[in-house]
C-alpha cells in the first residue's frame, strides 16, 4: 500500500511510532525511582533549611535521612555544593518522605523534559505527526546525557525548560515574564542557567537581566533570612564543599590520577594531559571561552531571526560547556542542537548540519566510563588502558566532539554571518518569529 505523506494513515503511522518512542522512554523513570542519588542532595539539604540549620554541614545533613525515611544504602555522599536559591524553590518536596518525593521529582523531571520538547516543536510551529518531529522526538528521548540527568534526579532538565521559556519570552517582547524564567533557570542549576544569562548578555536584554536579578536576590535573601540574620556560617560551610567538590571532579585536579576527571565535559583534562599543568589547562579553557565570547558580542547583531537567534544560544551552550565544569547531565543542553540539525538538512546550510551531526552522535554513547570498564574486565589489556595516548586521546573522545562542534558553530554564526535565515519554509513560522 502507497502511504501517501499527507494522508490521514500516514499521519496516524507517525503518532503510533512516536506513542512506540514513548512508551520506550518509560524505562527511563522506572530507573530514577530507584538512583536519584543528586536530587537527595539537594532534597536533604532543603530538610535542613527547613529545620533553619545549615544546609552545607554534614552533621544536620545526615541526621534528617532517617527521619525522611530515606534507606542507608541511598544515604547521598556528600552535603550540597548547590546556591542557597535553590532550596527555596525545592521545599515543597520536602513535605514528603524521601521514597515519595523521589517519585514526584522523576515525574516533574519527565514531564518538563516532555514539555520543553513540545514547546521547541511549537516555537517552529511543527505539528507532532510530521516526520521532523518524531526524529527530533526519538533522538532527544534516547540521548544519553538527558537520560542521565533524569536518572540521577538532576534539576538539569527543569532549568533548561525555565531557560527555553525563557528565550521563547523574549522573542514575544515579554521582557517581565522572561526575566522570571530566567531567575528560575539560575536558581535551579546556576552553570546552566547562566548559558540564557550569556545570551541575553550578547544581545543586551538589560530589562530581562533586572527582572532576573531582582527575583535572584530575593529568593537568595529568602534563603539566607530563614537561616538567621546574624550567622553567616552557612557561606563558609558552602565554599568549603564547593572546594571539596572541585578537588574531587573540577578543574583543580584534572589529572590522571583523579578517575573523576574524565567524566568531565569541559576541555581541561586532556589540556592537563598536553601541558601537565593544571594553571595552564585552566589559562587556555578560560581564555578560549573569554575571546569566543567576545567575539559573539562583536558579531549578534548578524544573527537574527528565530534560527539566527537559537544558532547564537546553541553555540554560547557549547562554549561555556567546554570552557568550564561540566558534567554529562549538563549536556541536555544540546537538545536544541539537534533542533538546529534537523532543521537544516533540506537548506544550504544542510552540509554544516551532516557535520554537526557526525560530531553529536558519539555523546549517544556511554562514554569513557564504559571504557574504563573494558579495560577493567580485561576486554581491552590494561597495557593498552596505561598508554599515554589511551587516556589523552581515546578516553576524552566526547570532549574533542564538543570542542570541534564549537569551532562549526563559530564559523556559522561568524564567517556565514551574511545569511543565516536558513528556512525555506518561512511562511510557516509564526509572524512573530520570522
Amino acid at each position: 500500500m502507497n502511504i501517501d505523506n499527507n494522508t490521514s494513515l500516514a499521519k496516524l503511522v507517525r503518532v503510533a511510532i512516536l506513542g512506540l518512542i514513548m512508551v520506550a522512554f518509560l524505562r527511563v523513570p522506572i530507573m530514577a525511582t530507584k538512583d536519584c542519588r543528586d536530587f537527595a542532595i539537594i532534597y536533604l539539604s532543603s530538610i535542613s533549611w527547613i529545620h533553619g540549620t545549615n544546609p552545607y554541614e554534614r552533621g544536620p545533613f545526615y541526621n534528617y535521612w532517617s527521619e525522611a525515611g530515606g534507606p542507608p544504602e541511598e544515604i547521598p555522599g556528600w552535603p550540597s555544593f548547590y546556591p542557597i536559591c535553590t532550596f527555596p524553590l525545592i521545599a515543597p518536596l520536602t513535605l514528603l518522605k524521601w521514597p515519595y518525593a523521589k517519585i514526584i521529582w522523576t515525574l516533574i523531571n519527565c514531564g518538563a523534559f516532555i514539555g520543553l520538547l513540545i514547546l521547541l516543536m511549537s516555537m517552529i510551529n511543527y505539528q507532532l505527526n510530521e516526520l521532523k518531529v518524531i526524529v527530533v522526538f526519538g533522538f532527544s528521548l534516547f540521548f544519553t546525557p538527558s537520560l542521565v540527568a533524569i536518572v540521577l534526579g538532576q534539576p538539569v532538565i527543569l532549568s533548561m525548560l525555565c531557560g527555553v521559556l525563557s528565550f521563547r519570552e523574549n522573542r514575544a517582547n515579554r521582557w517581565l515574564s522572561s526575566g522570571i524564567w530566567l531567575a528560575f533557570s539560575l536558581s535551579l542549576k546556576l552553570n546552566l542557567g547562566a548559558i540564557f544569562l550569556g545570551y541575553f548578555i550578547i544581545y543586551r536584554r538589560w530589562k530581562i537581566m533586572g527582572v532576573s536579578l531582582l527575583i535572584l536576590v530575593a529568593i537568595t535573601s529568602i534563603g539566607a533570612l530563614k537561616l538567621g540574620l546574624s550567622d553567616f556560617s552557612w557561606f563558609g560551610s558552602w565554599i568549603d564543599n564547593l572546594q571539596v567538590v572541585s578537588k574531587e571532579w573540577a578543574t583543580t585536579k584534572p589529572a590522571l590520577n583523579n578517575p573523576n576527571s574524565i567524566f568531565l565535559l569541559n576541555i581541561q583534562y586532556p589540556l592537563y594531559m598536553f601541558t601537565d599543568s593544571k594553571f595552564i589547562a585552566n589559562a587556555i579553557a578560560y581564555t578560549i571561552g573569554f575571546i569566543e565570547f567576545i567575539i559573539l558580542l562583536i558579531v549578534y547583531k548578524y544573527n537574527e531571526g528565530l534560527y539566527g537567534n537559537l544558532t547564537m544560544l546553541t553555540t554560547i551552550a557549547t562554549i561555556v560547556i567546554i570552557s568550564s565544569y561540566h558534567r554529562l547531565a549538563d549536556a541536555s543542553i544540546l537538545i536544541l542542537l539537534l533542533v538546529l540539525i534537523v532543521l537544516s538538512l533540506k537548506t544550504k546550510f544542510a552540509r554544516y548540519g551532516k557535520l554537526l551531526m557526525v560530531l553529536f552522535l558519539p555523546l549517544y554513547l556511554p562514554g569513557p566510563g564504559l571504557l574504563q570498564n573494558l579495560v577493567a574486565r580485561g576486554v581491552i589489556p590494561t597495557s593498552i588502558g596505561s598508554l599515554w595516548w589511551w587516556n589523552t586521546l581515546v578516553l576524552p573522545y566526547q570532549v574533542y566532539c564538543l570542542s570541534l562542534m564549537s569551532i562549526v558553530m563559530m564559523f556559522l554564526v561568524v564567517v556565514d554571518k551574511r545569511d543565516l535565515s536558513i528556512f525555506t519554509e518561512a511562511q510557516r513560522l509564526p509572524h512573530n518569529l520570522r
